[in-house]
């Protein structure tokens, strides 16, 4: 089933091409740790409406895991989305339990680049499964200037048994994930100051 959104009114000048990176991770065969791919899928399908010049300025990339070499994709952007799954309590939520229910569909935090020493950060490093303030610190490292605006978006999932489907409440979630999106990202929703939008 296609998901409809509403029609955006008319759109800000775009920014410079390339300058919106929507990186994603996740593992699609895993169910709801799909939700990254899907969320990636989505923008690429739905940025097909806007004008040209703001098609060629938002990049999509997903991969099953963030690897250090991710970092170099951070050259020359203006704004950059870390876009993954989340499960309450970073486990799948129990049918019954209580967090279950108070558990938000998606949850925005802004991202400050990392000052003082990397090698905390660094030490953390692998050939997979990065965090984001790790990428930052490897962009660093390797001299590349951060973009200015740096977001973690976190899209809540249930169930990430290998073969599943995806679940309803995670197709839910990203559905008002991607309905918030939008218009925050051409700046009719007010970007936050305090660090962190969380939508129940």
């Amino acid at each position: 089933m296609t998901t409809q959104y509403p029609e955006r009114p008319l759109l800000p000048a775009p920014p410079p091409p390339g300058a919106i990176l929507i990186l994603a991770c996740g593992n699609d065969l895993r169910g709801d740790d799909a939700l990254g791919a899907r969320f990636v899928a989505e923008i690429e399908r739905q940025k097909q409406t806007l004008p040209p010049a703001w098609r060629d300025a938002i990049v999509t990339h997903w991969q099953l895991q963030w690897g250090p070499e991710t970092a170099l994709l951070l050259a020359n952007r203006h704004t950059v989305c870390f876009v993954d799954a989340y499960a309450p309590n970073g486990i799948e939520a129990s049918p019954h339990g209580a967090e279950r229910a108070a558990a938000p569909p998606f949850v925005v935090t802004r991202l400050e680049p990392p000052d003082g020493t990397l090698a905390p950060l660094l030490a953390s490093v692998g050939t997979h499964q990065v965090s984001p303030i790790a990428l930052l610190a490897a962009a660093r490292l390797l001299g590349l200037a951060l973009p200015a605006s740096l977001w973690q978006i976190a899209i809540r999932g249930e169930h990430f048994t290998l073969g599943a489907p995806l679940s309803a409440l995670a197709s839910r979630a990203l559905a008002e994930t991607l309905t918030w999106f939008w218009p925050w990202l051409v700046g009719e929703i007010p970007i936050c100051t305090n660090g962190t939008i969380t939508l129940n």
